[in-house]
Formats: structure tokens, C-alpha cells, sequence
């Protein structure tokens, strides 16, 4: 299911699909397969998160990258009800900075359950200024604000479970 606006296939994504620089997209060419993997399952910020990660892993099952004819996909355990959404640095030919996968826990609430950004993107990177984490979060706010139902996100990977209102996005999504 693409919860985005409608995208065509010649680029990464539509315009409306931009946030400051960043690029994003429901799915994912093949020629990323590697990025992904990195990003997913060779990230150097997870021993930070290890604990955190394991807890998720044995309640959501293990993450797979499936090859689904010319694009990839995550899978989350052996179900396919989380959602998946891909960052770019640029709107065609862009490089795979970020990904973030969530889930509807509940009739009122989206949860985040695996977020992961390129190294050079984190606080301590040359692009930490650009806060990408924070932009995933927020992306995940505006697609929560779009769904009937939804009041708040959680995100899992922290151990307070603060919960985000989504009607804050959905004011600010309301002008675009």
C-alpha cells in the first residue's frame, strides 16, 4: 500500500513528496540493495540501540529486504502489514540516506519501529545540521494525520514511549 501521494516511476519522488532537501518514497529500486542492507543491518549506531533493536526483533520478527521484480521491500517478521519509508538526498538518481518502518499498533496509533540514517546524516555527521532523523519522524506524523483514526505516533526505540500528537502535522500538511 503506498500511503504517499501519488508518484510516477520516472523519479524518486513527486514534489509533493520534498521536505527541505530530502526526498522521499514508499519504495525502493533494486540498485539500492546494498545501501538498504547497510543502512538496516550494518549500521554503526545500532550497538547503541542493541537492547532496544532485540526487544523489537523478538515482539515484530527480524527485518528481510525482499526483491520484489525491480523493487525492494521490507519485510518485518513473517507479516506484511509495516510500511516502509525510503529518504533520498536528491529527487532522481538520489543516493538511499534514510529509512524509517512503522506499523498501525492500534486504531489510534502508528508506531515506529526501526529508523536508520546514513552516518554523515546523524548529529555528529557533516550533514547533522539537516536533522534527517527528525524529518522521518515528522514524515511519519503527516502520513499518521492523513489516516482515519490515527491521534499519535510512538516511537519504539525509546525507552519513555512518548507518544507525538499527529494533529500538529496534519495543520501544517494542510498548507502544502
Amino acid at each position: 500500500m503506498v500511503l504517499l501521494p501519488s508518484q510516477d516511476d520516472s523519479g524518486i519522488a513527486s514534489v509533493s513528496d520534498r521536505t527541505d532537501g530530502f526526498y522521499f518514497a514508499s519504495t525502493l529500486s533494486y540498485r539500492h540493495e546494498n545501501a538498504l542492507e547497510a543502512l538496516m543491518f550494518f549500521n554503526p549506531q545500532q550497538k547503541k540501540f542493541r537492547n532496544a533493536v532485540s526487544q523489537l526483533v523478538e515482539c515484530y520478527g527480524n527485518p528481510k529486504i525482499i526483491k520484489d521484480g525491480d523493487r525492494l521491500r521490507l519485510q518485518i517478521g513473517s507479516s506484511s502489514i509495516a510500511q516502509t519509508l525510503f529518504c533520498f538526498d536528491r529527487p532522481t538518481d538520489g543516493e538511499l540516506i534514510g529509512v524509517v518502518v512503522y506499523i498501525r499498533e492500534s486504531i489510534e496509533q502508528l508506531a515506529i519501529i526501526h529508523l536508520a540514517v546514513r552516518e554523515d546524516y546523524l548529529m555528529s555527521g557533516c550533514y547533522g545540521d539537516r536533522a534527517l532523523a527528525l524529518r522521518l519522524i515528522q514524515k511519519v506524523q503527516e502520513i499518521g494525520a492523513r489516516l482515519k483514526g490515527i491521534e499519535f505516533i510512538t516511537i519504539l526505540y525509546e525507552r519513555s514511549l512518548k507518544k507525538i500528537s499527529v494533529r500538529h502535522a496534519l495543520e501544517s500538511s494542510s498548507t502544502i
